[in-house]
């Protein structure tokens, strides 16, 4: 699938699911990801619902307009300097999009009923067991598969015993 640019304009912070693991997009912001192929129609009007919008980037022109990321000017003396301050930028803004990716389930679907006509959508459950479990994630992607599958199953459980709140 190719790279999209999300952008957060609901009040909560939410979870996708891209190639890799989960990034969280806080309110407010956008970022370019490259999604799960099951990313369809249904979960993209799940995020539109709660204030997340994904586009394509067509052109450079388009790229900058969304990203404010300018495509590199042809080497010359006067821009060499600039192109090294921004791709050590570019190269601090990735470790830090690196360290907020969560790892999930390769097994649950995307998206999971709690209750009756009540979808969750994975990135979120991800997101609440790494909240409840207080580990940090580094330590949470580096657990064992079956220990973050049993988390997120007990996350589950607990949302299906919750009752919900509107």
């Amino acid at each position: 699938m190719a790279t999209l640019i999300a952008r957060n304009d609901g009040g909560r912070p939410q979870a996708i699911r891209v190639h890799g693991g989960h990034t969280i997009l806080q309110p407010g912001d956008r970022q370019p990801v490259t999604p799960c192929p099951d990313l369809d129609e249904k979960l993209m009007a799940h995020f539109a619902s709660r204030g997340v919008t994904f586009s394509t980037i067509d052109d450079a022109e388009q790229s900058e307009n969304e990203t404010g990321i300018r495509k590199p000017a042809r080497t010359t003396q006067s821009t060499r300097a600039g192109q090294s301050a921004r791709k050590a930028a570019s190269s601090t803004a990735s470790k830090q999009a690196a360290e907020e990716v969560l790892l999930g389930s390769s097994i649950l679907p995307a998206l999971i009923e709690v209750a009756p006509e009540r979808t969750v959508p994975l990135g979120e459950i991800v997101a609440l067991a790494h909240k409840v479990s207080g580990l940090s994630v580094e330590d949470w992607n580096s657990q064992p598969d079956a220990d973050r599958e049993a988390a997120l199953a007990a996350t589950i459980d607990g949302l299906k015993a919750t009752p919900q709140q509107d």
